[in-house]
């Protein structure tokens, strides 16, 4: 991990699943130790012709940085996750709280 990079979510042993820093994608939340951004995750996830077995085929390096195949798709899985709290937490307005009606 980069001493730039800030922690956004640890796995259940501590280490960082997903962070962030100025100097790589912009600052854009991504797969620790990649250069897969959550967004990238959340964009595939919402696409019916991408599955998670297609995605670990056509991104090799993913499952070679995971260790395993289910690693990877647990990553996967974490990312567009992530994304899709950030998108509601970020169109929900002040405070973070969605406006009930």
């Amino acid at each position: 991990m980069g001493k730039d990079e800030e922690v956004l979510v640890r796995g259940f042993k501590g280490e960082p699943l997903i962070v962030r820093s100025a100097d790589t994608l912009g600052g854009k939340p991504r797969i620790a130790g990649t250069r897969l951004s959550t967004e990238w995750a959340y964009s595939l996830a919402t696409q019916d012709e991408w599955s998670v077995d297609r995605i670990l085929v056509e991104y090799p390096h993913l499952v070679e940085h995971a260790g395993s195949p289910a690693r990877a798709a647990y990553l996967l899985g974490i990312a567009a996750g992530y994304e899709i709290f950030r998108r509601r937490r970020s169109s929900s307005g002040p405070g973070g709280a969605a406006a009930d009606g």
